[in-house]
């Protein structure tokens, strides 16, 4: 029976909110690393998110889940609330 490797961060899960600087890059490395990524982003795009591609695929979502949330709304903040209540600290 082949053994398989797990990656180091297999099981964990982090909550991104997505905004310019490294945070979504060094999300993205965490995704490599086998986490789970949730990214909260905003309904509209930042300046610098249109400057990566706009409506393209954003580069710095491979592999995480992209959720739009409006946190100002208590529904987008009960979301958000929710999310990071489930994951590691």
């Amino acid at each position: 029976m082949p053994h398989t490797l797990q990656l180091p961060l297999h099981g964990v899960r982090v909550v991104e909110f997505e905004g310019i600087g490294p945070g979504p890059l060094a999300a993205r490395m965490l995704v490599d690393m086998g986490a789970e990524v949730i990214a909260l982003a905003r309904a509209e795009q930042a300046a610098g998110a249109q400057r990566l591609g706009g409506a393209v695929e954003n580069p710095l979502h491979r592999g995480k889940k992209v959720e739009v949330i409006d946190l100002k709304s208590p529904g987008g903040k009960a979301r958000a609330l929710e999310l990071i209540a489930h994951a590691q600290g």
